[in-house]
């Protein structure tokens, strides 16, 4: 370009800096870039051979100027090198490198400056394998870069920019591919001068920017930062760049690269190699600022000297030692600041740390602190039974600093506004060995430290070696981008999710080798998901997650997540519904995850280290993690070489809810609070789980385990669903106290079918505790079977916990002391799915299901079922008649009730008595679907008439007799208890073809209350009458132990259809009057629904209190009956609203005397039908000598009786109490007596209402023991 060019060029900039000035930018100050350098000239920058003939070549020739060596030539247009190519750039001929060819001359620097080697390269044409020719540019042996012409038109390439000094210098240009025969074309090579940011002359106003201007950087030019450089934004549609061997920073609040632009700070073939930092300024969160945004045809490339991203220990750093021994070399210096990774429960001993002498072997690191924390550094080797495992917690040392930084500004703390990179649609972005610090910005969406945005193929594109640490919102981001590199970085101090798949439809992405560490919870107000906040201690997953990957078709391999509030990986394979590009009818949690594709990875010192599954359900805008989604492919997803150690909970795994099973290989388990579970059918194949390793710390203050709720228990596997297969495994290190095997957590799936197989103990560690927080069976409804012996020395040996339902003379205690034990008995798994359940929309866990049940074996076992906020019931039966079993519905016969029958052997059966089943039903075999349906026809199973009969039969059948159905299932040929699935189902109807109907009452049940009940709670049981008054296990309820100034009734206070238990404080309360203290039915007596000072002061405890409703408004209202002592020397009736127990509905003087007697009792029912309730006076030693009823009338204002009646009952005293309740369903109320001091038992006597109290309905004995005034006898009249 001659100076007229120049001229012109200059003057046409100027005019366009003006418009972008005057016209596009308002007031803001704009500088423009001029675009002018220096050209230096090279001898021979043609290679033009005056000898060469035309269409000819030459290999090496000797052209006086350069020195050619190995496949290095000079070829003319036309040749069989070029003839598919373009003519020379410059005039006819062109060098050519083939292979490792290459050429090299003496060039003259002429002043100190900054340089690039610029020419026209291109590849040959029609030979050229796809990989093609790439050429290493060189200047007196130091790499200016690796160009690789992008196809076979000659293109101007630049090499990267140096600072050099004033001087002579050898210049080499090398083909890189010594495969093939590649080759690449090289024409016009010239040695370019370029212009500085701080020279005046480089910008067409005379003045280098400040900060406060926008900078302009037009194509063509180049603008070279040197020193400090600031601008408030800056767009570049040239190159902004930087020598590799000087130092610079630069202040801005933008940058934006656009369409031909390109940001490039070193080359990954040529990095950066001085002290380079880019910050980010901006004070306003509500601005869109402090950022380097690609758009559409931009480029980035931001390259520092490379060194190792992260290794770990060799050996074990010490509590107060300032020095460190690495498992490898690294290229580490003085002054470099790293973060050792916590190898103990909280991931919050990570340290940070500068370097400040690294020993001759770069192996031992001497730091400007003492450590405050161990760090582990050992290898751990375990074998056992042929087999080996080893055992890598060394901690994980990781590099923060680096040479390249890009950061927000000093005040970005204040308000977590950090910078962000974002790499937009059509444009490229190369990150590596780069230190990201105070980036990202607070709960705004798309604003994170690096983030490819909706950048579709982005196939070459990757960050990697990289420390993204100190941040504000995540670390990297894939959005709406395939194919994208994530490898070997430092992830540290990130707040939510730090690697993150934002939309799920991102496909073929690499996320490996990297460290991530101290991921943390957001508050809640700034979490930008669900997901970021989910609380692992209320259901097994948490988050935020190291890593969140939200669709199975990436690759996540080799990374270690060392420390999360929530969760270290999490595979929550879901799409956004909300995404800008979303696809219709996707949906990742389907779709099959390819071998291999999640290897190799570690996660410790995190609540959760890894989950599979519990993905936000398709649609969800809301994108709220459903922590019972289970993840289904239609192919078995395998998982091989996982480490998990010092986690609350170390992995659980989600699969296959369809029935498909996922196996584990090679796992390794240890040091967890709770190891691990699995969801649904799980082989795990040569798994090591380790207790206690040499890394052994005390877990007594960790509170409560993730999902135990038991302090300081260390439990190795955990039984769940299933069934789970172990394979070739070992356990040891169970040795400590409270420390187990194996537990197992809620839910009600629990398959009898878990088995070991070649799987061993070490002899001490060979102990079993079970939990003994939960009496569900939930909580212990499960057995895990030694197939061959290896484990427990005996064959066909079950593991349980020690439960009256599922020991017997056949099972042994582990070790004294603790709940777990063997058995050489078989157990199937029986799920009842009644038709009576509360099915109600997702979330699931909104409210109880379903009526109590109680499980009943024929020595007087028992379980009870309460009501739970999950599905069905489960039931673990011993099979093949060991003994007779009973399953008794409390409160009603559902419609439709449907037994599932799992984990049995071919031949073996399973019998079941159903009290209160009414003769009329039917009953069937038939396939289930759904919550209690069928699929496919139902088979009518027949009576075999007798239950003699039945039990001799070899086949499915069922029988009646003494108001119980009797049904028999037989498993078919081909069974194995091992395996998963629905072996057949039963189905016991009231409709024929079980078509719905409605539910068949069964009598109300009689609540049994221990005020002194154990543990210092009132304790409560039901007596079930469709059992022969047979009870119930007896729990705690919420209430603490009570005295006899507590009075209690039975009433559904909230009218869910649930009888809740109403407790009566009449004297010392907190309030000052009478209290009223209900509890919830639906949740067994566990919670409060109610508490309340009433209207009322403190009355007598002998007085009497009872809901029932009194204004016909469907609400109880409460009642006090006052017959010791009141003003009116009569027995007096106060009735307070239920809604508001602050107002009275009624004050009454009743016809009736004062009654001091502290044995009579006051009922309120309405005996004569006419709806409204009147008052019963229970005269225990009546003038009859019998115990006598009379009952004032409602509708009369409790002014005259309506009966006075001498009953069929003798005299009573203190030691009965009474109930009225219809208790045979004929519309009266009947008399019911309770003798706490019966012959033998707590006795049960009932007189009919319909005789007036004449004649007995009832005398029985119950299986309560003889009471005390301590227990109170509940029964609902409804």
């Amino acid at each position: 370009m001659n100076n007229n060019d120049l001229t012109i060029a200059l003057s046409i900039r100027k005019i366009l800096a003006f418009l972008a000035c005057n016209v596009l930018a308002g007031q803001v100050y704009a500088v423009t870039a001029s675009g002018v350098s220096t050209q230096v000239p090279i001898n021979g920058s043609g290679f033009e051979l005056p000898d060469l003939g035309a269409q000819d070549f030459q290999y090496t020739p000797d052209d006086g100027e350069w020195t050619y060596t190995g496949g290095a030539g000079v070829s003319g247009n036309g040749s069989p090198f070029t003839n598919c190519n373009p003519a020379a750039p410059q005039g006819e001929q062109v060098l050519f490198l083939q292979q490792t060819g290459r050429v090299q001359k003496e060039v003259d620097i002429p002043q100190d400056g900054v340089y690039r080697i610029n020419f026209r390269g291109a590849q040959r044409g029609c030979i050229n394998t796809p990989q093609g020719q790439s050429v290493r540019v060189s200047v007196a042996g130091k790499t200016w870069g690796t160009i690789k012409p992008a196809g076979q038109a000659y293109q101007l390439l630049h090499s990267a920019v140096v600072w050099i000094s004033k001087g002579r210098y050898t210049l080499q240009l090398q083909g890189m591919n010594s495969d093939g025969d590649n080759t690449a074309f090289i024409d016009d090579v010239q040695l370019e001068r370029l212009p500085l940011w701080s020279d005046a002359e480089t910008w067409m106003e005379g003045t280098p920017p400040e900060f406060g201007s926008e900078v302009v950087i037009p194509a063509g030019a180049t603008v070279v930062m040197d020193n400090a450089n600031a601008s408030s934004v800056i767009r570049v549609s040239g190159i902004l760049t930087t020598p590799l061997n000087r130092d610079f920073s630069l202040n801005a609040n933008e940058v934006h690269i656009l369409s031909g632009g390109l940001l490039e700070l070193g080359r990954a073939d040529a990095p950066y190699l001085g002290k380079g930092t880019v910050t980010l300024q901006g004070d306003n969160p509500a601005a869109d600022s402090k950022l380097i945004h690609s758009r559409s045809g931009g480029r980035i490339e931001l390259h520092g000297s490379p060194q190792k991203s992260w290794t770990q220990l060799g050996v074990t750093g010490v509590i107060g030692d300032n020095t460190i021994t690495l498992k490898e070399a690294v290229n580490w210096k003085a002054g470099d600041r790293i973060v050792i990774a916590s190898t103990d429960f909280d991931m919050n001993h990570a340290e940070e740390f500068t370097i400040i002498k690294v020993s001759s072997d770069q192996r031992t690191l001497t730091l400007n602190e003492q450590m405050s924390y161990r760090h582990y550094g050992e290898l751990q080797q375990y074998s056992d039974n042929g087999q080996s495992w080893t055992l890598d917690e060394r901690a994980e040392v990781g590099l923060l600093s680096r040479n390249l930084t890009i950061q927000g500004d000093e005040d970005s703390e204040r308000l977590a506004y950090g910078g962000n990179i974002m790499v937009m649609n059509g444009a490229v972005g190369h990150v590596s060995n780069v230190e990201l610090t105070r980036m990202g910005q607070r709960k705004k969406l798309g604003r994170y430290p690096f983030h490819w945005h909706l950048a579709g193929n982005a196939s070459g594109q990757y960050i990697r070696n990289s420390s993204i640490h100190h941040t504000y919102n995540r670390a990297i981001t894939i959005h709406g981008t395939d194919n994208a590199l994530v490898a070997d970085n430092v992830l540290y101090d990130n707040p939510g999710h730090a690697v993150f798949m934002e939309d799920g439809n991102e496909t073929g992405n690499t996320i490996v080798r990297n460290l991530g560490l101290v991921t943390r919870k957001p508050p809640a107000q700034f979490a930008l998901l669900p997901s970021d906040t989910t609380n692992g201690r209320l259901r097994n997953a948490s988050g935020p997650a190291t890593f969140w990957i939200t669709h199975p078709h990436n690759i996540v391999r080799n990374n270690h997540a060392a420390g999360s509030d929530g969760s270290g990986f999490w595979f929550a394979f879901h799409q956004n519904p909300n995404s800008p590009v979303l696809e219709p009818g996707l949906n990742p949690n389907v779709l099959n995850l390819p071998a291999g594709a999640i290897d190799n990875n570690t996660a410790h010192s995190s609540f959760h280290g890894w989950l599979l599954g519990m993905a936000p359900m398709p649609g969800d805008i809301s994108q709220s993690p459903n922590l019972n989604n289970d993840y289904m492919p239609t192919q078995e997803p395998v998982v091989n070489g996982l480490t998990v150690y010092k986690n609350y909970l170390g992995m659980y795994s989600r699969v296959g809810g369809n029935g498909l099973k996922s196996t584990y290989n090679n796992l390794i388990v240890a040091d967890n609070y709770e190891g691990e579970a699995s969801t649904w059918v799980t082989d795990y194949n040569r798994v090591l789980w380790v207790g206690a390793s040499g890394n052994y710390e005390s877990v007594a203050g960790l509170g409560l385990s993730a999902s135990s709720g038991a302090q300081g228990l260390v439990a190795g596997h955990i039984l769940y669903d299933g069934p789970v297969r172990i394979w070739n495994s070992h356990f040891t290190g169970f040795e400590r106290e409270k420390f187990t095997l194996f537990d197992q957590w809620g839910a009600n799936i629990k398959y009898s079918g878990h088995s070991l197989h070649n799987t061993t103990v070490s002899p001490d560690s060979y102990q079993v505790r079970y939990r003994n927080d939960y009496v569900g069976p939930v909580w212990f409804n499960a057995a895990i079977y030694d197939v061959d012996g290896a484990f427990t020395g005996q064959p066909m040996t079950a593991i349980t916990q020690d439960h009256p339902i599922l020991v017997d003379g056949y099972s042994q205690r582990i070790q004294a002391g603790l709940s777990g034990m063997e058995s050489q008995r078989r157990f199937a798994y029986v799920e009842v799915r009644p038709s009576d359940e509360i099915w109600l929309p997702p979330p699931a866990l909104v409210s109880s299901r379903r009526q109590e049940s109680t499980f009943f074996r024929s020595d007087g076992a028992r379980v009870t079922e309460t009501r739970k906020e999950i599905e069905g019931v489960s039931l673990l039966p011993m099979v093949d008649g060991a003994y007779r079993y009973s399953y008794i519905f409390h409160d009603l016969i559902p419609s439709i009730t449907r037994f599932d029958y799992h984990s049995m052997s071919d031949d073996e059966y399973v019998t079941l008595e159903l009290p209160g089943v009414p003769a009329n039903a039917s009953v069937y075999l038939g396939t289930a679907a759904g919550q209690y349906g069928y699929a496919g026809n139902l088979i009518p199973l027949g009576s075999l008439g007798s239950v003699a009969a039945l039990r001799a039969f070899d086949g499915n059948a069922w029988a009646y007799a003494n108001g119980s159905m009797h049904i028999r299932f037989k498993a078919p040929a081909g069974a194995d208890f091992r395996n998963p699935g629905t072996l057949g189902s039963l189905f016991v109807c009231l409709n024929p073809q079980c078509v719905p109907g409605a539910n068949r009452p069964l009598p109300p049940n009689i609540y049994a209350l221990n005020k002194q009940g154990p543990g210092s709670r009132m304790s409560f049981l039901e007596l079930l009458r469709s059992k022969g008054f047979a009870s119930t296990s007896e729990q705690n309820s919420v209430l603490s132990s009570v005295n006899d100034s507590w009075q209690f009734d039975l009433s559904d206070w909230n009218n869910d259809g649930y009888m809740d238990v109403a407790g009566f404080k009449k004297q010392n309360t907190g309030t000052g009057t009478t209290e009223l203290h209900v509890m919830d039915g639906k949740s067994g007596l566990q919670r409060f629904i109610f508490q309340s000072g009433t209207a009322l002061g403190y009355i007598s405890p002998n007085d009497d209190m009872v809901l029932k409703d009194y204004n016909g408004d469907g609400k109880p209202d409460i009642w006090a009956v006052l017959h010791n002592q009141t003003g009116s020397n009569r027995t007096e009736i106060h009735v307070m609203d239920g809604n508001d127990p602050q107002r009275f509905l009624l004050h009454d003087a009743t016809a009736l005397g004062l009654r001091p007697n502290t044995g009579d009792e006051f009922l309120v029912s309405d005996f004569d039908r006419d709806g409204r309730p009147d008052l019963w006076y229970i005269q225990k030693r009546g003038a009859s000598n019998t115990t006598e009823v009379h009952i004032l009338g409602g509708a009369g204002g409790y002014d005259s009786f309506v009966l006075h009646a001498a009953t069929g009952l003798h005299v009573t005293s203190e030691d009965w109490s009474f109930r009225a309740a219809d208790y045979n369903r004929d519309g009266v109320p009947d008399l019911v007596g309770f003798k706490r001091t019966g012959v033998a038992s707590t006795e049960i006597h009932v007189l009919n209402g319909a005789d007036n109290f004449q004649t007995f309905l009832v005398h029985t004995a119950t299986e309560l023991p003889k009471g005390s005034r301590d227990n109170v006898y509940l029964l609902s009249d409804r």
